[in-house]
This record gives structure tokens, sequence and C-alpha cells, in this order.
């Protein structure tokens, strides 16, 4: 698992650890996408894996929201963002866009990150909305991606790119 550890203004974002799993599971139980299962295979994918992360965000003791992806080594350096959530508060108040752009910042320092990348369904406005404000462009489209409640759903890959200059205007 690629080591995070962040701190500014009460909010701590780091590694999950095998011992938070239980607290995420009840912090996500409102979420039909989340299931235990499914939970423990993505840390374990996370964690046996070098290059990619499963962080928690912290705020004042207590868990606001988890973010989960990869860091490819490439040329340039690109960064995905296989999922965001945080709690509903937390993104009324703008929290969202500060804690990415200091996941982003961090990322273009400690690992030279010069693209990011990100993933949501098109039937996912909100996420759409916020990936864009912070100056995600569409990328492509890949059909049938996602199965959910029966369904199939597209997905929509998002590129945030020549991040050195975008970072100023992500808040």
């Amino acid at each position: 698992m690629l080591d995070v550890e962040l701190c500014f203004n009460n909010i701590e974002i780091s590694n999950i650890q095998k011992e938070d799993l239980v607290c995420i599971q009840k912090w996500s139980e409102s979420d039909d996408q989340f299931n235990f299962e499914q939970l423990y295979e993505r840390f374990l994918e996370s964690y046996l894996s070098e290059c990619e992360y499963f962080l928690k965000i912290i705020k004042n003791k207590k868990l606001i929201g988890i973010i989960k992806g990869r860091v490819e080594f490439k040329n340039p350096n690109e960064a995905w963002i296989w999922f965001y959530y945080l709690d509903e508060i937390e993104r009324a108040n703008q929290l969202d866009c500060e804690i990415i752009k200091k996941i982003f910042e961090c990322f273009s320092k400690e690992y030279d990150i010069k693209l990011f990348f990100t993933r949501v369904a098109v039937n996912d406005e909100i996420a759409i909305k916020f990936w864009k404000k912070i100056g995600f462009k569409p990328l492509r489209l890949v059909k049938d991606y996602y199965h959910i409640a029966g369904k199939n759903i597209d997905m929509m890959i998002m590129e945030n790119g020549n991040i050195d200059k975008k970072l100023q205007n992500i808040l």
C-alpha cells in the first residue's frame, strides 16, 4: 500500500488499517454500494499492492470519508481515484474540494504526479458536477461498466491534466 499521511485543519488523512474496517462498515451502512465482503476485498487489494492507496479521512477524531485509488509511475506519473466518499455535511461545507486539493498537492510533491483521473457512473450527476468544478473533463465512456440494482450503467472516465497549473484554481 502506498503510504499517505496528511494533517491540516483538524483533518487527518491516512492509510486504512484492518482494525478500521468495522468503523468504516458502520459509517457506510447507509450506502447500498458497500458491503463488508467488498470492503474487505478492497482493503486487501490496496494492502497487497505497493501502488494503491485506501485512505480514511478523519475530522476531529470522527470518520468523515474514504478515498481509494492507484498511482501509476509512467511518463508522466498519474493517479487514479477509484472512489471518493465524504459525509454529506462536509460536502455541503465545500470540504470535499479542500481535501482533494491537499491530496493532489501531496501526490504531486511526493510522487511527482502530473495527471489525475477518476471514474464515475454517468447517472451520478452530483459526482460529475463535483469533478467538473475542480477541473476534470470527460475523457471517454465505457459502456455497461457498472451493474447496480439489476441495471447496466456506463462509466465516464474524467481527467484533470497538467495539475501544476490547476492546483491554485481548485478552491
